[in-house]
């Protein structure tokens, strides 16, 4: 399924497809007179991040975070720009709100007869994935100092932390990994459109973009350096709790051998002190009792490791 629009003072021509099916993508290649590698291209939505040039169309492919909310992980959402010099066609894997806001916004704005070009229009699609990335990095920064929170208060010191921790840690490498790239397709792209297309508009637009990337790598990085200390801050408490844990066993195993001791002195075939008295059993039952005494005073909620609780 696809929409278009035009604006009819500049005669740009723009498409999107959301989740398009072969036959789709075949139809508007054929209709664009592409290049048949184009075509190859643009069927492949698990291809790897590039911006080439065939004939007159610039292809961009670019991998975008999408949020799952079931796993609070971030999937690769595929994304593929061509531009051409009168239209700008964007594809993508997944559907995604953004970009259909977008779609509308400028709907809107072409009917008052808004001015854009396809650099233009590349130049506001990748702001709002950058601006986006931007905030979902901002709401994992949030999540960390939950995290964090917990961490220091040591009352939820549980399964659910590691697990938490971990899938920031994921997210954050899916971030790491994904835009980096970007950099390079971003400065290739700016000499493309500089030799073939529009010499005259693209630097500014170009220069902004690698501002917010620049922002997002930076921001990630930091993140990730934060993410790690309190990952190794989680080993290190777990690690004393583990010790704790082996100190509460050394103990329990002294009184349990305490416990047996008596019983094997008292089981023996000879004359022991208090055997004759009548007594004596109660005597060795009270002994009993206070060692029991004993360990429930030592698994008090205190001692007990809080990992476990």
């Amino acid at each position: 399924m696809y929409h278009q629009m035009e604006i009819t003072n500049k005669k740009v021509q723009r498409i999107h497809m959301s989740e398009p099916k072969a036959e789709e993508i075949e139809e508007l290649t054929n209709q664009l007179d592409m290049h048949e590698i184009m075509l190859n291209n643009l069927l492949d939505f698990n291809a790897e991040q590039k911006v080439e040039r065939y004939k007159n169309n610039l292809l961009f492919v670019l991998n975008i975070p999408k949020h799952d909310e079931n796993s609070n992980k971030y999937i690769i959402n595929q994304i593929h720009i061509i531009l051409g010099k009168n239209y700008i066609i964007t594809m993508i894997k997944h559907k995604s709100g953004n970009l259909k806001g977008l779609f509308d916004y400028y709907q809107k704005k072409i009917k008052v007869g808004t001015k854009h070009t396809p650099v233009r229009f590349l130049h506001k699609i990748l702001e709002v994935i950058y601006n986006n990335t931007i905030k979902a990095l901002t709401n994992i920064d949030k999540e960390i100092t939950a995290i964090q929170n917990n961490l220091v208060s040591k009352k939820h010191l549980n399964k659910k932390i590691f697990e938490d921790l971990m899938t920031q840690k994921l997210n954050l490498i899916f971030f790491k990994y994904k835009f980096q790239p970007q950099k390079e397709i971003l400065w290739e792209s700016q000499i493309l459109l500089e030799k073939f297309f529009w010499p005259d508009q693209q630097k500014i637009y170009i220069n902004d973009l690698e501002s917010k990337l620049d922002k997002i790598i930076y921001t990630t990085a930091l993140l990730y350096e934060n993410i790690e200390s309190m990952s190794d801050t989680y080993n290190a408490i777990v690690n004393i709790e583990i010790n704790k844990l082996i100190t509460l066993l050394t103990i329990y195993t002294v009184i349990l051998w305490t416990i047996n001791l008596v019983a094997w002195i008292y089981g023996m075939n000879l004359t022991l002190p208090f055997s004759e008295n009548e007594l004596a059993f109660f005597f060795i039952i009270g002994i009993m009792i206070a060692i029991w005494l004993s360990i429930r005073l030592l698994l008090k909620k205190r001692y007990t490791p809080t990992i476990y609780r």
